[in-house]
């Protein structure tokens, strides 16, 4: 029987690696051409190297600002102060969504019981040619998707076996300090938890309407106001003498009752009860609380010195949802303008045969009884109703959205290859064409233009010439301006940053020892 358990998870293991280093060979060729042509990439490797001590502000080219969500340019920041290349900077959205991708494989492997399911999810993200041009930019908005959507399966798969719950805690800490908007995660995990329980129909009832009257609040004040309500709520108790060694003593309990439970090898509980699940939550929350602290109190920080416009533990947040609503308003379109342009961009970059078969898992999921898929279909639907209600017109924007309906598509697809196998491969082969070479012209045929990982292979080649040189050139100004590490950054910032690999790492290692559930 263990040799068995062995040769299944060998197997499993072999699968994941090769994933991985599919996805990294397709997303690297776009990235290692990319010349930050964005404010925000700009402002990150600026940050970097300010806050590595690699270079003055004064010798600085283009934009930098410490308001920008920080777990990108904290990480750059570690990699600067090894005295590393600038264009180093180019590797990471690559190398954690590769990463990221092979953690989704196993886990929606696991979920659906069918390593096909895994591997449909991971080839919609790896051929995606939308998901691809996010992914090669020196930003968090691959990454970031990916981060946020593995919290979600991690909880869903944490409601039966402890140690997911507690590798949710890590991936929402880093998937909040990546994007602002993965704050979404709270109220989806809140929904889910109520959709799940087994409380009685008035609990559940009443659980809606305050979760409701929030979203109500969050709708009718305006985004940036409510997270300044709850900001100012929040603030003093973290600012409280007693906060961080409260904080502290709660995560040594955490810590000390998982090593006991670990060394009695009871991790995993057939048939967990309600205080164990419990404790689950609350390990989880506990560490994703400890991860958040630093950026906390960075956050304070930043809105005492009045450098960004929001004020206490959320003034990050604030100030990116005050910069949002003024991008919407010199955009000039109405609500209903705004979310038909949205809605026609989504069918361009994505296909509408992925929103199709995506809406068909979630029925599909729903009618079998997928206990596990439901916060996975409330993530999907949460988070394209938020970008196509809340976020400003700009494609990149949408990569939140990929990996659920890529999870769910997958779903569809083989339980149409169950049904009939010639069919659902035919489909299966189809959407990957359609993503591969979405239907940017009239939504109905594929666009054969150029992929862009050959456009990128074709660039490193010298067969095109890039549009831009950017980071070439400034790479090129740097040799003579640059001089040696001298780490300026908070070294709890930095340590904050990186508890994201372990997070991802933890996750695949709990991925190559799940079991298929049934």
């Amino acid at each position: 029987m263990e040799q068995t358990a062995l040769t299944k998870t060998s197997r499993l293991g072999a699968a994941a690696l090769l994933v991985f280093l599919a996805a990294l060979t397709t997303y690297l060729p776009p990235a290692l051409v990319n010349e930050a042509p964005f404010w925000d990439d700009k402002a990150y490797i600026n940050n970097a190297l300010i806050f590595s001590g690699r270079l003055s502000p004064q010798d600085v080219r283009g934009p930098y600002a410490e308001e920008r969500p920080p777990l990108f340019w904290w990480l750059l920041t570690g990699l600067y102060a090894l005295n590393l290349p600038v264009d180093v900077s180019r590797l990471i959205s690559p190398t954690v969504s590769a990463l990221g991708v092979a953690a989704l494989f196993l886990l929606t492997s696991i979920i659906f019981r069918k390593m096909l399911a895994g591997l449909l999810a991971a080839l919609i993200l790896i051929v995606s040619d939308y998901f691809v041009l996010t992914t090669s930019y020196i930003l968090t908005d691959s990454m970031g998707s990916v981060l946020g959507f593995l919290t979600i399966l991690c909880f869903s798969l944490g409601l039966r076996y402890g140690p997911y719950m507690w590798a949710a805690g890590g991936l929402m800490a880093a998937s909040i300090l990546a994007r602002d908007q993965n704050l979404l995660l709270l109220p989806t995990i809140a929904l889910a938890m109520v959709w799940v329980s087994r409380a009685s129909k008035v609990l559940k009832l009443l659980s809606l309407a305050a979760l409701g009257a929030v979203a109500f609040a969050a709708v009718t004040l305006r985004q940036e106001v409510f997270l300044q309500h709850v900001s100012d709520l929040l603030t003093p108790m973290v600012l409280e003498p007693i906060y961080t060694p409260f904080i502290a003593v709660a995560g040594i309990f955490s810590a000390t009752a998982v090593y006991v439970v670990a060394a009695q090898k009871n991790l995993i509980s057939r048939r967990p009860s309600l205080e164990e699940r419990s404790f689950d939550i609350m390990a989880g929350a506990v560490l994703c609380i400890i991860i958040l602290t630093p950026f906390f109190y960075d956050n304070v920080r930043l809105g005492d010195e009045f450098q960004i416009a929001g004020r206490g533990i959320l003034s990050r947040p604030v100030a990116h949802a005050i910069m949002v609503r003024g991008d919407i308003e010199r955009m000039g379109l109405s609500l209903p303008e705004r979310v038909s342009a949205w809605v026609y961009e989504g069918l361009r970059w994505l296909s509408p045969m992925l929103f199709v078969l995506a809406a068909a898992g979630a029925l599909m999921a729903l009618r079998r009884g997928e206990e596990l898929a439901k916060p996975a279909i409330l993530w999907a639907i949460l988070s394209v109703m938020y970008v196509f209600l809340f976020a400003h017109l700009e494609a990149r924007f949408l990569s939140q959205a990929v990996p659920p309906l890529a999870f769910l598509a997958s779903y569809a697809l083989t339980r149409i290859i169950d049904w009939r196998k010639s069919i659902g491969f035919i489909f299966a082969a189809a959407l990957l064409l359609y993503v591969s070479y979405p239907p940017v012209e009239n939504l109905l045929t594929p666009s054969l233009d150029s992929h862009t990982t050959l456009t990128g292979v074709n660039t490193l080649v010298g067969a095109v010439n890039p549009s831009e040189r950017w980071l070439t050139d400034y790479a090129e100004y740097l040799q003579s301006h640059l001089k040696p590490p001298s780490l300026r950054l908070n070294i709890f910032n930095l340590a904050s940053a990186w508890t994201m690999p372990a997070a991802l790492a933890y996750t695949i290692y709990l991925g190559l020892k799940g079991r298929m559930f049934r």
